[in-house]
């Protein structure tokens, strides 16, 4: 299973307060699995965690787009002079399996 972590079709990239785009999610089993998605929003530099969400999903064979919110409490807002950016991890736990994970970093 992979988890390439694109923005979602139905989102075409763009997410609500607190939401995040789409999660793409690639079973490539041939099987519906069960299993979890984790979303984990870091603070820049030290790893604390500023939000966590994980939820149970059941994940169709092929492609499926999940979405889950998070907060971040105050944001600290980026600005030229200073470049704060969030650090976003995503993974995926289905059929005994840990799919690839995910890494960006985001802006607020």
């Amino acid at each position: 299973m992979t988890l390439p972590c694109l923005p979602g079709p139905a989102t075409g990239g763009a997410a609500g307060p607190g939401s995040l785009p789409g999660i793409l999610v690639r079973n490539d089993t041939g099987a519906p699995l069960s299993g979890t998605l984790s979303v984990r929003l870091e603070t820049d530099g030290d790893g604390r965690a500023a939000d966590r969400a994980d939820t149970a999903v059941r994940f169709s064979p092929g492609d499926s787009t999940h979405t889950l919110s998070l907060s971040a409490g105050r944001p600290r807002l980026w600005a030229t002079d200073d470049p704060f950016l969030y650090r976003l991890r995503a993974s995926c736990r289905a059929g005994g399996r840990k799919g690839t994970e995910y890494r960006d970093e985001r802006s607020v």
